[in-house]
C-alpha cells in the first residue's frame, strides 16, 4: 500500500495525482475526439441524439458511482489498518452487490424506455437515433460499473498508475473502434454505442485479472470465500448511501433541466453538449487532482494522524488551482476556435451560445475546484453526509434559478443557473469546513 501520510505530503499528493491527471486528460481528450467525430460526421442531429439522453444516463451511472465511492472509502480505511481479511470480504461483497443491482437496473430502464423518452421530451427528428444509442449503452451498464469498482479498489491501495494505464488503453481503443464503426462501417450512433460497450468489456476483463493479482499480496489467516458478507455490505452502504444520494441529486438536477433544453431545439441541445465538454476539460484536471484527498484523509483516520489533515487539505487546494487555471485561461482566450472543432457546420445560434457559456460560466469554475475538493475531503473523513447536504443545496438552487430564468432568457438562464448554484454550494462547503464539524469524536479525543 502506498502510504500518503509519510514524508513530504505535498509531494505525495502530487505524485498520486499526476497519473490520475494524465489518465484524466487522455480520457477527456479522446472523449472530446469522439464528440468531434460525431459532430463532424453526423452533424448536429447525431450530436443531439447522443446528448438528449446523456443527463438520464449520467443520473443512473452516478447512483452506482456513489455506492462504489463508499466502498473506496471503506477499502482505504481497512487497508491502512492492515485488516486484509475484512478488505477481501468487502471487495467480494461489493462485486456481487454491484453486478446484481446493475443487471436489475438495466432491465428496468430498457423496459421503461418509452415513458422515459416522453419525460425527456425527445422529439421525432432524433428519436430513433437516441433510442438506438440508449438501448445499446444500457446493455453494457454492469461493465461500466465494474470498471469503476476496479478503479476505486486501486485508488484505495494508493495505486493511481494502473488506472492511468487502463485509461490510456481504453481511450485509444474507443477512438479506434469509433472510427471503425462510424466511418468505415457507417453505423452512425449505433457504432458509437457498440464501441463503448466493447471497450468496456475488454477493460473489465483486464481489471478483474489485475484485482486477482493484487489480492495475492494481501496475507490472511484463512481463506476468504467469494460470497456476500452482510456486515461489510452494511458498512459500505452506510458510507455509500450518502454518496449515492449526493450523486443522484446532483445529476438529477441536470436531468430535470434537460427536457427544457431539448424543447429549445437541436441548436440549443448541440450547444449544451459542447458546453458540457468544455466544462469537462477543466473538471478532468481538478477532479483528478483532488482524488488523492479521499485516500489521504482516510489514511489519516486509519493511522490516527489527525494533525496531518489540514496540511494535506491546503496542499490539495494549491495543487488544484495551479492545475486548473491554465485550462480556464485557454478556453477564455479561444472559445470560438475550440467550439468550432465540435461541429461540422455550426449554426450562428449554436456558436453564439457556446461563446456566451464560456464568458458567463468558465471563470466561476474556480468555485467548483474548491467544491470538488471539499467533497473528496468530507468523504475521506467518513462524513459523506456533508457532501450529500451541500450537493442537495446546489441542485435545489440550480433547478429553481434555471426554471425561473429560462422562460425569459432561454439558454442564458441555464448558464446563470450554473453560476449561482456553484456560488451557493461554495459558501455552504466553506462554512462546514471552518466549523470543524467533520472531526469525529475519535479524532477529537
Amino acid at each position: 500500500m502506498n502510504d500518503l501520510t509519510k514524508g513530504n505530503i505535498s509531494k505525495n499528493l502530487l505524485m498520486f495525482a499526476i497519473p490520475s491527471m494524465i489518465s484524466g486528460v487522455v480520457t477527456r481528450a479522446l472523449a472530446t475526439i469522439d464528440t468531434i467525430m460525431l459532430g463532424q460526421i453526423l452533424g448536429e442531429i447525431g450530436l443531439a441524439a447522443t446528448g438528449s439522453t446523456s443527463s438520464f444516463i449520467t443520473v443512473i451511472s452516478a447512483v452506482f458511482w456513489g455506492l462504489t465511492a463508499g466502498f473506496g472509502i471503506h477499502m482505504a480505511f481497512l487497508l491502512s489498518c492492515k485488516s486484509y481479511q475484512r478488505a477481501k470480504r468487502a471487495l467480494f461483497s461489493h462485486i456481487i452487490t454491484i453486478l446484481t443491482l446493475t443487471l436489475i437496473c438495466s432491465g428496468l430502464v430498457l423496459a421503461l424506455q418509452r415513458p422515459i423518452f416522453s419525460l425527456l421530451k425527445i422529439n421525432g427528428e432524433i428519436y430513433d437515433f437516441s433510442r438506438q444509442y440508449y438501448v445499446i449503452y444500457f446493455l453494457g451498464l454492469p461493465l461500466y460499473m465494474f470498471n469503476n469498482l476496479g478503479n476505486q479498489f486501486f485508488l484505495a491501495t494508493g495505486n493511481s498508475r494502473l488506472p492511468m494505464r487502463i485509461a490510456f488503453c481504453s481511450g485509444f481503443g474507443n477512438v479506434i473502434l469509433n472510427y471503425l464503426f462510424i466511418v468505415i462501417f457507417r453505423l452512425g450512433v449505433v457504432g458509437a454505442a457498440i464501441a463503448t460497450v466493447l471497450v468496456s468489456l475488454l477493460t473489465a476483463i483486464y481489471r478483474a485479472l489485475m484485482i486477482a493479482r493484487e489480492l495475492k499480496h494481501l496475507e490472511c489467516e484463512q481463506r476468504v470465500a467469494f460470497r456476500p458478507d452482510f456486515a461489510e455490505i452494511k458498512k459500505i452502504w452506510l458510507l455509500g448511501l450518502p454518496c449515492m444520494i449526493q450523486q443522484f441529486v446532483m445529476y438529477l438536477s441536470s436531468a430535470t433541466i434537460q427536457p427544457s433544453i431539448n424543447a429549445l431545439g437541436p441548436a440549443s441541445i448541440a450547444a449544451y453538449s459542447v458546453c458540457l465538454s468544455f466544462y469537462d476539460i477543466v473538471a478532468t484536471m481538478f477532479q483528478s487532482s483532488s482524488l488523492g484527498m479521499s485516500t489521504y484523509a482516510a489514511q489519516c483516520v486509519g493511522k490516527r494522524k489527525p494533525e496531518l489533515i489540514s496540511r494535506g487539505f491546503l496542499a490539495s487546494v494549491r495543487q488544484g488551482l495551479l492545475i486548473s487555471l491554465p485550462f480556464i485561461a485557454l478556453l477564455l482566450i479561444f472559445p470560438d476556435a475550440i467550439g468550432s472543432l465540435f461541429l461540422k457546420n455550426p449554426s450562428s445560434e449554436t456558436t453564439a451560445l457556446i461563446i456566451e457559456y464560456v464568458y458567463t460560466c468558465i471563470p466561476f469554475i474556480v468555485l467548483v475546484v474548491f467544491n470538488n475538493l471539499f467533497h473528496n475531503f468530507f468523504r475521506g473523513m467518513q462524513k459523506p453526509v456533508f457532501t450529500m447536504l451541500t450537493t442537495i443545496i446546489y441542485s435545489f438552487t440550480r433547478i429553481c434559478t434555471t426554471f425561473a430564468l429560462i422562460p425569459h432568457l432561454a439558454m442564458t438562464g441555464v448558464f446563470y443557473g450554473f453560476v449561482l448554484a456553484w456560488g451557493v454550494e461554495f459558501t455552504v462547503c466553506m462554512t462546514l469546513y471552518l466549523s470543524k464539524k467533520w472531526k469525529s469524536q475519535e479524532l477529537l479525543a
